[in-house]
């Protein structure tokens, strides 16, 4: 079968570090500014509509609501945050992961202590910085501030998920 296969060859890309047998995910600004968001980005693989990018967002950032063609899997790396699906508010944690469906308006909210870190895998992909990547919603242009950024997350969800989750900034990060 492989000999009559004539395909790309295999992409892989490093979205972290494995250090002293420790998953090692930085908190750092990534290279690209995203359309439409607080967020910071780093393209990860690619093929056809098919795509993967790490997203970050610096403590009290975010993206206000929007909505997409394609639809994405967000696996949350490091940093507390709340996924505002479809006006409901749902907890983002290290070991979480959401299946956001097209054209469904959801925000992201990142917690006050920490950068948030997301893998995001999706169909239909655009490129971070490609206005066409997604689109606010009428609510979505109301929330941000007049210099364009995310105001901080008001609701009660964070408190909850530090009192339970009792991560530190960074303390799940580290040996």
């Amino acid at each position: 079968m492989s000999e009559q296969y004539k395909g790309t060859p295999l992409q892989s890309a490093e979205w972290a570090d494995f250090q002293h047998g420790n998953l090692s995910v930085t908190g750092e600004r990534l290279p690209i500014q995203m359309v439409n968001s607080d967020g910071t980005g780093l393209p990860l693989l690619k093929n056809g509509n098919f795509g993967t990018d790490l997203i970050r967002f610096g403590a009290n950032e975010g993206v206000a609501e929007h909505r997409h063609i394609g639809q994405h899997v967000l696996f949350v790396l490091r940093g507390l945050g709340v996924v505002k699906y479809d006006g409901i508010d749902n907890s983002l944690y290290p070991g979480k992961c959401y299946m956001v469906e097209s054209f469904v308006p959801h925000a992201i909210y990142a917690g006050e202590d920490d950068s948030l870190v997301l893998l995001v895998v999706g169909d239909d992909h655009r490129g971070l910085a490609d206005p066409a990547r997604m689109e606010l919603t009428k609510l979505g242009e109301q929330e941000r501030l007049p210099d364009g950024t995310m105001p901080a997350y008001q609701g009660e969800i964070l408190k909850a998920l530090k009192e339970t989750h009792n991560i530190k900034p960074g303390s799940a990060y580290t040996d």
